[in-house]
């Protein structure tokens, strides 16, 4: 039984996403890209990709009703659902190519445009020794250059009428080596927010000075212009289908308000995800999914979790005021030997998507048991598992 308000469809074999689009919950299967409609029924929209088994690349973007995919082939793009063709200014370094190299180009969709930050051996222009981002319109294919890469890149991100940058300045083929550094000279982090539509500079925010640690970046921007980053992990862009999601080390996360020139440092869970100055995250081992307020600093949990149920890491979404979260009904299953214990976990369920409006919602979280445990596991000791 599920609780009121909820949605749940069955998503087995999900190794990313889900991400919330017009045309329902894509996410990446066993299968490949898969489409998930309102109606609950899933389709494959693309099989799976052989070059990107690790998951650290991405190779699909969505918008709310088109997107992009990368194949050895090229990159396509067009209506989720329907026939896909080729972006031909793309071709000189194309993501889904194994002779590209991971993070030579970064992607994102909005509003029916690609934003694609190419470095210079992408697309040479001998102004922008750093590169450009390249803004190709998916309904004329008109590209045109956007603005100029003004550091190394970290990563990109749009929504709505935002494209956001991060990267770090110097660039990282004019610092000097670490013996002989001032801290001047130190790379730093900054974000660049972007307007879609002319490429002019709506503001520069420097990570907070208080963060030391440097680390390659993931970025979100929201359709206001907030954004928020976490550094200090292996770079893996956010929110993207074919994703590790959020990085599982140890993270720190920043965040500036539209227009501000300041960031603010904050503690959050993992997996979060931001949406109209809203940030939603796991919180702390997995016991529920907390929405933060950035302007006001309000915190409250909205789902929480208990009996057999957990929450899948790398599986949350937020989409104005919908939330999706992946989640799979499990047990502990002890093994004893004569020298030593081992336990691991026993799916009761497929991995399954379970979706919220939070408009209206109670002020008291929704409580999520999943399926009965059944009776030889209910009292199982706890252990580490393997």
């Amino acid at each position: 039984m599920q609780p009121n308000g909820v949605s749940i469809v069955d998503a087995p074999g999900l190794a990313a996403g889900p991400l919330i689009t017009d045309a329902g919950l894509v996410w990446e299967s066993s299968q490949g890209v898969m489409l998930t409609d309102p109606a609950g029924g899933s389709k494959v929209l693309a099989p799976l990709d052989a070059h990107n088994g690790d998951g650290f690349v991405d190779l699909a973007w969505f918008g709310v009703d088109q997107w992009a995919l990368a194949r050895p082939s090229g990159v396509f793009a067009g209506q989720i659902g329907g026939a896909l063709s080729e972006l031909r200014p793309l071709r000189k370094c194309n993501p889904g190519s194994p002779a590209t190299p991971p993070g030579a180009a970064m992607y994102a969709l909005s509003r029916g445009h690609l934003f694609a930050a190419l470095p210079e051996p992408c697309f040479p222009i001998s102004k922008a020794p750093l590169g450009v981002v390249l803004d190709i319109n998916l309904d004329s294919r008109h590209s045109r250059v956007l603005a100029r890469i003004p550091g190394t890149l970290d990563g990109v991100a749009a929504s709505g009428r935002y494209v956001a940058l991060a990267y770090s300045s110097p660039p990282l083929g004019l610092i000097t080596p670490p013996s002989s550094r001032t801290p001047s000279q130190e790379p730093r982090l900054f974000v660049r927010v972007l307007d879609a539509g002319t490429g002019a500079v709506v503001n520069q925010i420097p990570a907070p000075a208080s963060l030391k640690e440097y680390g390659a970046s993931a970025i979100q921007v929201d359709g206001r212009g907030d954004v928020l980053v976490t550094s200090g992990c292996d770079a893996v862009s956010p929110r993207q289908l074919a994703h590790i999601a959020q990085p599982a080390c140890p993270t720190t996360w920043w965040w500036a308000r539209a227009r501000s020139a300041m960031g603010h440092q904050t503690t959050l869970g993992s997996d979060a995800v931001l949406s109209a100055g809203r940030v939603a995250f796991l919180a702390s081992a997995g016991v529920g999914i907390d929405v933060r307020d950035l302007l006001d600093g309000t915190t409250r949990t909205v789902v929480a979790f208990s009996g057999s149920v957990s929450p899948v890491y790398g599986g949350l979404a937020l989409s104005g005021t919908r939330l999706v979260w992946a989640q799979q009904s499990t047990v502990v299953n002890v093994v004893n030997t004569a020298d030593s214990e081992s336990c691991s976990r026993v799916p009761l369920s497929p991995v399954e998507l379970a979706s919220l409006d939070l408009s209206g919602m109670p002020s008291s979280p929704i409580l999520m048991t999943g399926l009965p445990i059944p009776p030889q596991y209910a009292n199982e000791p706890g252990c580490i598992e393997v």
